[in-house]
């Protein structure tokens, strides 16, 4: 497993963390476990994502699948912010790709982040 899950209780943040290479099907593995989390799917908490000291190793097409994964689990997303820290100009691309339209289409805030304190102030907000 190349992904870490840590709930803030405190701060009512899932810090998701993934590193070295990262496949497709591993982000999926993360999602399928974020959605176990009551934090997540019934209270409301938001989300961390780091991905810096990762490489997504998956075809650009694919985040297309990672988009259509979203949409179907939109009623759990609604009114959640996604703060997005990455390092590497591939992994942000892709992770704006990702979060294009998503606070408009689905009431889900995507946002990238290079450090993790700018991250933080945005899931403060």
């Amino acid at each position: 497993m190349g992904y870490l899950i840590i709930i803030n209780y405190d701060l009512k943040i899932i810090r998701y963390k993934h590193n070295g290479n990262i496949e497709r099907k591993e982000i999926g593995a993360a999602w399928n476990e974020l959605l176990s989390l009551k934090e997540f799917t019934e209270k409301g908490y938001n989300l961390l994502t780091d991905y810096r000291e990762g490489i997504f190793k998956f075809p650009v097409d694919d985040l297309s699948i990672i988009d259509d994964y979203l949409e179907q689990i939109k009623p759990i997303l609604k009114g959640k912010k996604n703060a997005v820290i990455v390092d590497s100009p591939n992994e942000y691309a892709a992770s704006v790709i990702v979060g294009l339209n998503k606070d408009i289409e689905m009431d889900y805030y995507v946002e990238v982040f290079s450090t993790e304190q700018a991250a933080l102030n945005f899931l403060k907000t």
